[in-house]
């Protein structure tokens, strides 16, 4: 018997993508402007870069807890809450006037997002058959992938035209449209009863499972590897040889689309090749692309990232079905494990390498992506078996 839901384009199924658009066009809007962003405070690199690592550190944090919120009070009363709040939180980081305060409201848009992309995804499922949600799932991803290139290139377009301020507001109005949105979606709601200490237990059960940590340590380093490159980009681009302006700056962005190519391969890789070949392709695919972005030739740096985006998503997509099988129950615990050690890794990566900018640039962030990837390719070869 098929569900309400039982279309690619249902109205769960259409709001599920527009809220994996908004919610990564917010995410990541600043990321091509940190350069500016770090003039006008007048902070170093590092300290800047803490507007894309605190807002992947609240993500980390609360995504893996969100689900027993929603169970409690409801899927929609909790897109709804949380689509309201990031409208608020958007238009006070557009007024901002110290660092400090914009900080504490990225950290907060970070604890909030998982309330709709972690939420909006498990409504969906609800609505949806398993044959369905397969197709759905799918498109979910390229939502975010769009998501993530808009916002980069909105923000960069927008403060060559106007001021980074700008881009903020202009994310406040698209939450408020997820408002308009999810009011009118008149889905049924399940209920569940999970319990906060529950889930806890069905976490920390795994946390001796060799098989998982593997996982969740490809999870880290691929992210932290990720954020360093994507991070500390911009400022290179908006240096000599290149001196690029914040609306070039967000083109080289388009490299993403290389990741929804990879992560639409990744089964048919996994099936043909083998799970560790699979995990080994997409981290070579990575540290090439990491160590070609070092050079002075923009045509070569974007090549580099297209690589660098092609075995992230490689990586990513075989990783997320991984970890579903590393363990023989409570999958969601392992899920929750998985997403806390990917989101702390994109923290650290987005942080820690701008400790080391100041004095040695680029290539010495990158340097520190190249060992989380090394890190990485190792335990693909190790730690994980063929098929």
């Amino acid at each position: 018997m098929s569900k309400p839901g039982d279309s690619l384009f249902s109205s769960s199924a259409v709001a599920l993508y527009v809220t994996g658009l908004i919610a990564f066009i917010g995410l990541y809007l600043p990321q091509p402007v940190l350069p500016l962003i770090s003039d006008y405070f007048g902070v170093a690199t590092g300290r800047s870069s803490l507007v894309i690592s605190l807002t992947i550190l609240g993500i980390g944090l609360a995504a893996p807890f969100i689900g027993i919120l929603s169970d409690r009070f409801g899927r929609k009363t909790i897109i709804l809450l949380a689509a309201f709040l990031l409208s608020l939180i958007s238009l006070g980081a557009a007024l901002s006037q110290h660092f400090g305060t914009l900080l504490l409201l990225r950290f907060a848009q970070g604890l909030a997002l998982p309330g709709l992309f972690v939420i909006a995804l498990t409504y969906t499922s609800e609505q949806s058959s398993k044959t369905q949600m397969a197709g759905i799932a799918g498109l979910y991803v390229a939502s975010t992938v769009v998501g993530g290139i808009i916002g980069r290139l909105l923000e960069g377009f927008i403060t060559d035209l106007y001021s980074w301020r700008q881009g903020f507001a202009a994310s406040s109005v698209l939450y408020l449209l997820l408002v308009v949105l999810w009011s009118r979606e008149k889905g049924k709601e399940f209920s569940s009863s999970s319990s906060l200490l529950k889930a806890l237990s069905g976490t920390l059960k795994h946390l001796g499972n060799t098989t998982l940590a593997a996982g969740l340590a490809l999870g880290f380093c691929l992210f932290f590897a990720f954020q360093t490159c994507f991070t500390y980009l911009p400022f290179k681009l908006s240096a000599a040889p290149f001196s690029l302006s914040a609306s070039l700056i967000s083109l080289v962005y388009l490299s993403f689309i290389a990741g929804i190519l990879s992560s639409s391969l990744a089964g048919k890789i996994r099936q043909r090749y083998g799970l560790r070949n699979g995990f080994a392709l997409g981290f070579v695919a990575a540290l090439l692309g990491n160590v070609i972005s070092l050079s002075s030739s923009l045509p070569l740096v974007f090549l580099g990232l297209l690589f660098i985006c092609f075995g992230n998503w490689l990586v990513q997509g075989l990783a997320v079905g991984f970890i579903t099988t590393a363990v023989d129950s409570d999958r969601a615990g392992a899920n929750a494990l998985y997403q806390l050690a990917y989101y702390l890794g994109g923290s650290l990566g987005a942080y820690l390498p701008g400790l080391i900018y100041d004095r040695f640039a680029f290539a010495g962030a990158i340097s520190m992506g190249l060992l989380a990837l090394t890190v990485g390719l190792s335990i693909s070869l190790t730690r994980i078996k063929l098929r």
